[in-house]
């Protein structure tokens, strides 16, 4: 069976939906993605993925969607077109995937359905449903994003819907702690203050906390962290790089963003995520630790479109959140995976 899988959105997006395609039994699958150009490193940690073709969309965070790029995914879609697809599949459910999809011409193109009050569905716009030749319906039970990837693979492809862990024992002879403080809006965002508290309580000059940040924000985070950059590595190269480094990673404390899913992918064993305007029952990986201050604002959650911007209590969800909490749950875990760093 020929399968093309269209992730045309998020970092986020790409690294939960690779969480699906190496869940599936690929024996008789034949895998092809479309999908963003900076995406790429991401799949290519799929090895059953046979091939990746990418261009810009309308839709996702950054929409930067022009006359040029129009042309070209027309051009994508017309080529497409000849490789006559068994299926073609989004998570998704926006009418701009499912038209993509049907446009493409499958034999069969297949789509997501969101129950009404599943939180997904403040954030797409569903539609287009006579575009699409099939729909699964996401029950009620089922809200963690993850757990509906593994649900669309028991629809999908069959074998087992269940929900377990499977948790990798490593062998650490010493802790690693990195951190990203990082997220495309300012909603997410944690003060630099309290990153730089955390570093001052587990970094020293010879077991430096790991920092990751984009090429761009190099010269911000420089600043920001001066005053501790004798205890820090900063890590500010592509996304090969930032999946090759959390390879060695120990403990990752990130924020609501791309960052947390992809310590997840690479089998960080301890994960901190700090959650914001989202509700992260919906789009925490299995198995975080999540710290978030929701319950001091009235209009939790707005997904990342705050009501309280000019208010006393603007951005409470995440300036609520205190520095000695998440100190306390790092020598939790560090009591938990046994480090031999501070012998």
């Amino acid at each position: 069976m020929k399968i093309l899988i269209i992730s045309a959105r998020n970092f986020g997006d790409s690294v939960i939906i690779t969480h699906l395609i190496e869940n599936i039994n690929t024996d008789n699958l034949y895998i092809d993605v479309l999908t963003r150009k900076e995406f790429i490193p991401i799949f290519r940690h799929c090895k059953c993925i046979h091939k990746i073709y990418t261009e810009n969309f309308p839709m996702g965070t950054s929409k930067k969607f022009n006359i040029i790029n129009a042309i070209s995914l027309l051009k994508r879609i017309l080529n497409l077109r000849k490789y006559n697809y068994d299926m073609v599949f989004n998570n998704i459910g926006d009418f701009r995937e499912n038209f993509l999809g049907w446009s493409i011409g499958s034999k069969e193109n297949i789509s997501v359905k969101w129950y009404e009050s599943h939180p997904v569905n403040s954030i797409i716009r569903s539609g287009f449903h006579i575009f699409v030749d099939k729909y699964i319906e996401i029950p009620k039970n089922i809200l963690n994003i993850y757990q509906v990837q593994k649900y669309i693979k028991f629809k999908l492809f069959g074998g087992s819907d269940s929900t377990e862990n499977i948790i990798q024992s490593m062998d650490y002879s010493f802790n690693i702690i990195a951190i990203h403080p990082y997220a495309s809006q300012r909603s997410k965002f944690w003060e630099y203050e309290n990153w730089i508290q955390l570093i001052e309580q587990f970094g020293t000059e010879e077991r430096k906390v790991i920092v990751f940040c984009s090429p761009s924000e190099r010269d911000e985070l420089d600043c920001a962290f001066s005053s501790v950059k004798k205890k820090i590595f900063i890590v500010a190269k592509g996304i090969d790089e930032f999946l090759e480094t959390l390879k060695c990673v120990t403990v990752f404390i990130g924020l609501d963003s791309f960052s947390i899913h992809a310590a997840y992918m690479m089998n960080v064993p301890n994960l901190i995520m700090l959650n914001g305007a989202n509700d992260s029952r919906v789009w925490a990986p299995p198995m975080v630790e999540v710290f978030g201050g929701g319950s001091n604002c009235e209009h939790y959650p707005c997904y990342n479109k705050p009501k309280c911007i000019g208010k006393e209590y603007e951005y409470i969800c995440m300036r609520s959140i205190k520095t000695d909490d998440i100190v306390k749950k790092i020598r939790e875990m560090e009591v938990n995976v046994s480090f031999k760093g501070d012998e």
